[in-house]
């Protein structure tokens, strides 16, 4: 206290000592103390001390401005070495997320290893975890690997391969929750990795991010990143979710359509056909009811080659159906050959019926394992190991259909069909390289 008074005082002696003094002679001059030819020079010396004052308070004005104007420039234009870190970790993150992630990743082999725990207790909460990565395939593992600093693309496939066995002991984990795991592949090198958590929350300070830069030869440690916040950073938090939710569409996909039976399954499949089934990058069979609902006599197929239906099964006495086989096995040719040539598969549907043919199971295997391939298709809720598999891929979207919600689905299924196209026209089959085992 006694140091801070003494601090107060030498601050403002000058001006304290220039009241002193004109109140002194104040006081003299009306007692009449204080004769006549004092009277100019003490003026001059209060003058003196005031005009000191005004100096030293317009120096200490200008510095103050000058620590002003350079803390704002600080602000508007920071250190570009103060927001780019290096090696930060994503864990935090995942610890504290609540209603799910969205991954942009090289491969995802770190990623999965690192917090495979964080990600199964998301799923089991009933939260959706999205990944995209770039293709396993020969000629974009090529590419990272030419702009990795150390990495060869024999390397980069391998790190594919444990990410996907770390997704399987995932989905081993977690049951029908799995899900909710959704992975999509791009033909190529994504220039950024991303982890996104809880973009939708109402909570904007949940709301994070962390961005890291791959850069070219740049070993991994070494890699410029920077972290996202909703709260403090609104616009540009939002910029990278956009870009990963696009990316996420217009990536190749599994998505599948279910719901009870008599749902409407159908019915979109062949608005699906309606609005896109002209495109010559699309191949579609739709699988129809013959008969009232309460009256059904069996199937027909209607497919991208052959316009007019044809009959696929019939109900028999004892309420089982007889499959035509003759007509399985060209579906399964046609969708063998519209799959060799990179089209986008519409299949309706994915059910008992079709599954009396070992090679109907065989192409739609090959079709689910295949990350350059895209398939819509509606999926029987029967149980069944090969529904229950299909439904439990890693790479399937599932979309379950409800009577309030048969609107909002029909665009969604739109959306995601139009980015698909988009991809195809893009990037055909021959652009994406073979698969690596």
């Amino acid at each position: 206290m006694f140091r801070r008074s003494w601090v107060w005082l030498w601050e403002y002696i000058d001006t304290l000592t220039a009241l002193l003094l004109a109140l002194v002679f104040s006081i003299a001059g009306i007692a009449g103390w204080v004769k006549p030819e004092l009277v100019p020079p003490a003026t001059l010396g209060l003058l003196t001390i005031l005009a000191f004052t005004l100096m030293r308070e317009r120096t200490a004005r200008k510095r103050t401005d000058a620590t002003i104007r350079s803390l704002l420039e600080k602000i508007q234009n920071p250190s570009a070495d103060k927001f780019f870190q290096r090696g930060t970790s994503e864990v935090s993150l995942l610890q504290e997320a609540e209603n799910g992630t969205w991954f942009v990743q090289e491969t995802g082999s770190l990623l999965t290893e690192r917090n495979r725990e964080e990600i199964i207790r998301l799923l089991l909460h009933g939260r959706d975890v999205r990944f995209v990565l770039s293709a396993p395939t020969e000629f974009s593992a090529r590419l990272v690997a030419f702009r990795n600093a150390s990495l060869n693309y024999q390397t980069i496939l391998a790190r594919h391969h444990q990410c996907r066995g770390q997704l399987d002991s995932i989905l081993q984990r977690t049951g029908q929750s799995g899900e909710r795991l959704q992975v999509r592949y791009v033909p190529f090198p994504v220039d950024a990795t991303t982890v996104i958590v809880d973009p939708e929350s109402p909570i904007k300070s949940r709301q994070k991010g962390l961005v890291r830069h791959t850069g070219f030869g740049i070993p991994y440690r070494n890699k410029l990143d920077f972290s996202l916040s909703g709260e403090s950073s609104p616009e540009i938090f939002a910029h990278f979710y956009q870009e990963a939710r696009i990316l996420f569409q217009n990536a190749s996909k599994i998505v599948l359509l279910q719901g009870a039976p008599h749902s409407g399954k159908t019915t979109l499949m062949q608005s699906l056909v309606e609005l896109h089934g002209t495109a010559a990058e699309m191949f579609y069979v739709i699988t129809r009811a013959v008969g009232s609902s309460d009256n059904r006599t069996g199937f027909e197929v209607l497919t991208t080659a052959r316009a007019d239906p044809k009959p696929f099964a019939t109900k028999r006495p004892d309420g089982d159906y007889e499959v035509n086989a003759g007509e399985l096995v060209s579906l399964v040719d046609q969708i063998e050959a519209a799959y060799r040539t990179g089209k986008i598969i519409l299949l309706d549907e994915i059910g008992p019926l079709q599954l009396q043919s070992p090679t109907f199971v065989e192409i739609v295997s090959t079709i689910l394992n295949d990350p350059r391939a895209t398939l819509f298709a509606t999926v029987a809720e029967a149980k069944h190991p090969f529904l229950d598999s299909v439904r439990m891929h890693y790479r399937a979207t599932t979309i379950r259909l409800r009577p309030d919600a048969t609107n909002a689905v029909r665009n969604r299924l739109s959306e995601e069909m139009i980015s698909s196209l988009r991809l195809a026209r893009y990037i055909p089959l021959e652009m994406w390289g073979n698969i690596e085992e």
